[in-house]
């Protein structure tokens, strides 16, 4: 108890130096309308005569360099207009009712359209409402806003708006510096890469919203097994899940809505390059504003899908297109203040650190696959006066407390970006205290839900703990909510070091015991009730040896694990007890034998093939009903979805709600129970189907001369198969003649098989490659082009279009390209014979 006090102390003090850093910050000043404006400038016609710029006109587009301190108010229409900031200089932009429209450019001098030197300070002052328009398909201008050089800072304020719309790249990037948000309105659409990323980003105010988008949303790139796949992905665990391996063939990009920090991770070399270790850094800080992401459109990862054409991976998870999170920190994230509205395909808000959620903070997460992740999750203060509010709607997890190490492992120090493997540790000791405020987790694991990607829908249910902590959960304070699934392998919580529950808080629990009694809290001073249907129960006082698991809603029952306020014994699921050393000592494969053939990783141990030789199973999957394998006891609930339940010690109604789904458990604790008096739960019926007043006897007659009749009309059926058969050997005898006057498919195969085609023009472009094929004349056919950097892994890409482009390649990397026609006939893919290779490099 005392190191978790300990930890909540620094976390607080933490928390309390980031937020006055925060409010001392002034940065420079929000109106550039009320400062003398040094040159005011008409985007619609650029001339070589402002103070402190300089135009210049080249490959089909305009740019204009400030190279001195200032403020430069844009205004009108630019196409194709870049703007840049000489190294190390203060400016403020003022975008005034300005427009640069770049969704024609096909080239350009820099990674974005506004783009910052290194060690300049940028300020962009909204005044009006401004535009800024991109086009996906130019490798050159991929980002809006750019300083990725730069250390300092780049702040946005002002009473206008801006928008973002049409970039392949991020919004803002700004990989080594800090973005300051502090007012005004920015809005960012169908953006390819990350919305914001940053090492520092601090959010004061404005009203921010963000949309990512991937081309490939609804494709699988991660596939079942342990071996190299080309063009898939692979995940396997191992030791229960401690150690985590995933080996990447396939770059599916960033496609965050803030990104911050640098990842800690250890990269080590096959060639015996020196291995690296990088610190994590950054932090994420809000206090004010308004901030809404949505990363649904980039992809979907669950444990249950129903779509056809797609399989888990071995650690039995659905993952399709690039799902990625609305926030991401590699290390800390503070929010004291704000209102976020969060729909992800992958985690809500996720930390590598401390994750800390105080003050007014409001968060609505409407959908995630994880609703909060991080090292050490806080909600609220000790003091309890402020009372944050989260809302979580997950598919696995609500909360998951948890983090990891991280080791890359690569050929070569030269071919970090291409095939590699990733894998993690799970480290112990990490912790969830809910003080104050008010936290609600929704888990419906009964309704099948549906997202839309690429026009391609695909149905999903959802499974997980409502509170999953690899360490110590405390509650503390406040009012916490947790509704999860009536049955499966899930409880409303789990943890690996125990519960703690004081008086001061509120929780309401429903759902089922999958994790057996850890919803029950080993320590505290707590008091608590647990039904499993209607009737009287006992207020038990947390961790002591009265605890409970009752039955049937009555008395009595088994103690749970840590009942006497010890920490429950190691099982099959707990970290090992030395510490999670991976296998063989360390992370380095044994004989270096993680080079597999082609090119791919070879897993340590020789392949750590998953249960049944990693096949995968029909229909795309081993997922049981509803989420799980029921354990015995618990099929279905005792309370069902709409069904009210009150709490009253008698004369007065304590607690009573609406039950959003079915449950088998219900699990309520508050400061108005006393241990050791007796509380009664009572339930509305939902009504029961009427009964049948007719007579069971006359009824069963009545079903046996139905079924007399029933026979009688099969006899007829069969009589008419008969029929049926002879007609139809008439009609195959007839099929064969035709048969051997023309047979189409043959036809169809043949042309296909004996067709040639091949690039008319490949032009290189920074990171990308444009490629202008032949047209076919042959109807259904689209063609499959294979390329590699240098003598790397092949990878594909295929089109029904002849122009193509080969995007997110190296800088100044030598390509090798082939291409051939593809066609489907009946359910069988046929090809045309490959082109001659050609080679081309990028600039």
């Amino acid at each position: 108890m005392y190191i978790r006090k300990l930890r909540q102390r620094t976390m607080a003090a933490a928390l309390a130096a980031v937020v006055a850093a925060a409010g001392a910050y002034a940065g420079p000043t929000a109106a550039a309308a009320e400062e003398t404006v040094t040159a005011s400038i008409d985007l619609s016609s650029i001339k070589d005569e402002y103070t402190g710029v300089t135009v210049e006109e080249a490959d089909g587009y305009t740019l204009f360099t400030i190279g001195e301190d200032g403020v430069y108010r844009l205004s009108g229409e630019g196409k194709g207009v870049l703007v840049e900031v000489a190294e190390g200089k203060t400016v403020t932009l003022e975008l005034k009712d300005a427009t640069l429209d770049n969704s024609a450019l096909t080239t350009g001098k820099n990674d974005a359209a506004i783009y910052g030197n290194k060690g300049c300070d940028l300020t962009i002052a909204l005044s009006g409402n401004s535009v800024m328009l991109g086009n996906p398909e130019n490798g050159e201008l991929s980002d809006a806003i750019g300083m990725k050089k730069s250390e300092n800072t780049l702040t946005i304020n002002g009473t206008g708006s801006l928008s973002i719309s049409g970039n392949d790249g991020d919004g803002i990037q700004f990989k080594k510096g800090t973005v300051v948000i502090q007012s005004g309105t920015l809005t960012m659409e169908a953006i390819g890469g990350d919305g914001i990323q940053a090492e520092n980003v601090t959010i004061t105010g404005g009203d921010t919203s963000i949309t990512t988008a991937y081309e490939n949303a609804s494709t699988q790139y991660y596939t079942s097994g342990t071996s190299s796949v080309e063009g898939k992905n692979t995940i396997w665990e191992q030791n229960n899940g401690e150690t985590k391996y995933e080996r990447i063939n396939v770059d599916t990009g960033s496609h965050k809505g803030l990104k911050v920090g640098t990842k800690g991770r250890t990269e080590e070399y096959l060639d015996g390059t020196e291995s690296e270790t990088t610190e994590a850094s950054g932090t994420l800080t809000i206090t004010g504003g308004t901030l809404t992401i949505d990363t649904t459109n980039v992809g979907l990862k669950a444990n249950s899908v129903s779509g056809s054409g797609y399989t888990a991976t071995s650690t039995g998870v659905y993952i399709i297109g690039s799902p990625d999170d609305a926030i991401s920190s590699n290390n800390d994230i503070f929010i004291s203040g704000g209102e976020l509205k969060l729909a992800s395909s992958d985690d809500g808000i996720s930390a590598a650190g401390t994750l800390s959620i105080t003050g007014d903070a409001a968060i609505e997460i409407e959908t995630s696959y994880e609703g909060l992740e991080g090292k050490d999750i806080l909600v609220g203060t000790k003091e309890g006066v402020d009372a944050p509010s989260v809302i979580i709607n997950s598919k696995d997890d609500g909360i998951n407390a948890a983090s990891k190490s991280l080791t890359y492992t690569y050929d070569s120090a030269e071919n970090e970006d291409e095939n590699y493997l990733k894998y993690s540790v799970r480290n112990e000791g990490n912790s969830c205290v809910l003080n104050s405020g008010s936290v609600t987790v929704k888990i419906d694991s009964v309704n099948e839900k549906s997202v839309v990607l690429n026009g391609k829908t695909i149905g999903y249910k959802c499974s997980g703990d409502g509170i999953d902590c690899n360490g110590a959960l405390d509650i503390e304070g406040g009012e916490h909510f947790v509704y999860g699934q009536s049955a499966g392998d899930n409880s409303p919580i789990d943890t690996d070091d125990g519960f703690t529950l004081n008086k001061a808080a509120t929780v309401l629990l429903t759902g089922g015991q999958g994790m057996g009694n850890e919803t029950y809290p080993s320590g505290g001073d707590g008091v608590y009730l647990v039904y499993t249907g209607e009737g009287s129960q006992t207020a038990v006082l947390a961790g002591s040896s009265n605890g409970t698991n009752p039955g049937g809603g009555q008395p009595g029952g088994n103690t749970p694990p840590g009942g006497d306020g010890t920490t429950r014994p190691e099982d099959d699921g707990t970290a090992p007890s030395d510490g999670m050393t991976p296998p063989d000592g360390g992370m380095t494969p044994p004989d270096g034998g993680m080079t597999p053939p082609d090119g791919g990783m070879t897993p340590p141990d020789g392949g750590m093939t998953p249960p049944d030789s990693g096949t995968t199973p029909p229909d795309g999957g081993m997922t049981p009903p509803d989420g799980g394998m029921t354990p015995p006891g618990q099929q279905g609930g005792s309370f069902s979805a709409g069904q009210v339940a009150a709490i009253s010690d008698g004369s007065t109604t304590l607690y009573s709600l609406e039950l959003p789904y079915a449950a088998a458990m219900l699990f309520y604790a508050s400061p108005k129970l006393v241990s050791g008096s007796s509380y009664t739960l009572s339930l509305d019926k939902t009504e029961a189907p009427e009964e049948s007043t007719e007579d069971p006897e006359e009824s069963t007659e009545g079903q046996e001369e139905s079924t007399e009749g029933q026979e009688e009309s099969t006899e007829g059926q069969e009589e008419s198969t008969e029929g049926q058969e002879e007609s139809t050997e008439g009609q195959e005898e007839s099929t064969e003649g035709q048969e051997e006057e023309t047979d189409p498919e043959t036809a169809a195969i043949e042309e296909i098989q004996k067709a040639g085609v091949d690039f008319v023009e490949v032009t290189a472009k920074k990171k990308k490659i444009k490629v202008t094929l032949a047209p076919t004349t042959i109807e259904g056919a689209s063609y499959e082009i294979q390329y590699r950097k240098g003598n790397g892994a092949w990878k594909t890409v295929t089109s029904s279009d002849t122009a193509v482009l080969l995007k997110k390649l190296k800088r100044k990397k030598k390509y090798t390209l082939m291409v051939r026609l593809v066609k489907e006939i009946n359910g069988t893919t046929y090809t045309s014979a490959w082109s001659a290779e050609t080679t081309v490099k990028t600039k």
